[in-house]
């Protein structure tokens, strides 16, 4: 009995001191998204704008349209220039070189574009031989800079598998960044109503004209741009707004600003100093806005880790006094983007889950008129040309892509520019 005892000890002592050696050991595999830096001197981002040959779709942006062209932002490099005189055989004849280019708007055969620091205004007269007729300079402040005076461009994401610790309390970070600090750089150009002169961009926007001036968006503020002289942009003005600002929808002379938060309706009767009206507060996500009438439209989606949340959904606002906009109703939605409206179609992109068309005769009871879903293929924002012809403009990651609405029960692809490899 006695040695069965001292042998039922030394068991335990050894089972325990393996068990502690194995604790000691435990790793695992851990999968996390990595941010590394990417820097430029200035020297890098002053570059010669200009037309270059077309180029093939790689990671396409945003989406402009303008006196029959399309403009198809590359981002971070440049603009794509498409000659869409035939929607059913669009020509992609020139490429914009425009380097840290995210955003643009177009008002008498001058585009306005950002790149890096700079905001560049192109006379685009001719496409194929663009001509750079004016910079302001330091126009975004959001690029921070090294110890050497380099600026941080972007960040580069990477999916990174390590083998860590398991008793590591740092090790299981949802990302990493490899620098100091991220900048807030404008990734999202001009949408909404139809000017005389200017073109119609998507509902991602972040730049938008009214009148002779600019109006651009950053995390934070509004900028005011006197663009009477293009070969002179110069900022007269800068509205702080609130934090996580990112679309700007013009409609008449109001401004409808999206947040991550919330929307903010902003009066433009005076062009220089626009005004807040009223807000509406929302989930937190991503937040595109497009407006008809007495209704706001704001879908709302999660599906990173800078929006935030778990919401997918459009919000019906009702804005007939904008002093006081409220929910009238929130509709499920898989992943909605951008969105655009012609007539009684509301045209809703839903990410990797394809296009929605609903009939908003009566926008209240939007979530039973559901009458157009083109699925397996992508998409980011939208946009029904103006006119006579119901065409629309679809970008994604699959490509550009154009439709046929005359009947809104069925679509009609009538071209595609597909993105390479695609």
């Amino acid at each position: 009995m006695k040695n069965l005892k001292l042998f039922t000890a030394l068991l335990c002592i050894v089972s325990f001191s393996f068990q502690s050696c194995m604790k000691d050991k435990c790793t695992r595999e851990y999968t996390y998204t990595k941010y590394t830096p990417v820097y430029k001197t200035m020297e890098e981002m002053t570059v010669e704008i200009k037309s270059e040959s077309p180029r093939e779709l790689v990671q396409p942006g945003k989406i402009y349209f303008y006196n029959n062209y399309i403009f198809i932002n590359e981002i971070k490099e440049g603009i794509h220039v498409i000659d869409n005189s035939d929607p059913e055989n669009p020509q992609n004849i020139a490429f914009i070189n425009m380097p840290g280019n995210v955003d643009m708007a177009i008002k008498d055969n001058v585009l306005i574009g950002d790149s890096y620091l700079f905001l560049m205004t192109v006379d685009i007269s001719d496409p194929m031989n663009v001509q750079l007729i004016g910079r302001q300079e330091q126009w975004n402040y959001h690029f921070p800079q090294d110890a050497s005076g380099n600026f941080i461009v972007e960040y580069k994401e990477e999916e990174v598998t390590e083998t860590v610790d398991c008793n590591d309390p740092y090790a299981y970070a949802e990302s990493s960044f490899d620098g100091a600090f991220a900048p807030t750089i404008l990734n999202n150009s001009s949408a909404g109503a139809v000017q005389s002169s200017t073109g119609v961009g998507g509902s991602m926007a972040r730049f938008t004209i009214y009148e002779n001036y600019l109006y651009a968006v950053d995390w934070h503020n509004m900028k005011v741009v006197d663009i009477s002289d293009p070969t002179n942009p110069t900022e007269k003005n800068s509205i702080w707004i609130g934090s996580d600002i990112e679309t700007i929808f013009p409609y008449g002379d109001k401004l409808f600003i999206g947040s991550r938060s919330g929307m903010f309706i902003y009066d433009n009767a005076d062009p220089l100093n626009p005004v807040q009206l009223g807000s509406f507060e929302h989930a937190r996500a991503c937040d595109p806005v497009f407006v008809k009438d007495n209704y706001a439209y704001v879908t709302l989606h999660s599906d990173n880790i800078a929006c935030g949340g778990f919401t997918d959904q459009l919000d019906l606002v009702d804005i007939t006094d904008l002093t006081n906009p409220f929910l009238v109703e929130t509709f499920p939605m898989d992943n909605p983007h951008g969105l655009s409206i012609k007539g009684d179609n509301l045209f809703i992109c839903e990410g990797d889950f394809g296009l929605k068309t609903f009939d908003i005769s009566d926008p209240a009871t939007l979530d039973d008129r559901l009458v157009s879903h083109l699925e397996n293929f992508s998409t980011y924002d939208v946009i029904a040309i103006p006119g006579n012809e119901n065409i629309l403009l679809v970008i994604g990651d699959d490509g550009f892509y154009q439709f046929n609405f005359d009947d809104p029960n069925q679509l009609v692809q009538l071209s595609h520019i597909p993105v390479r490899g695609k």
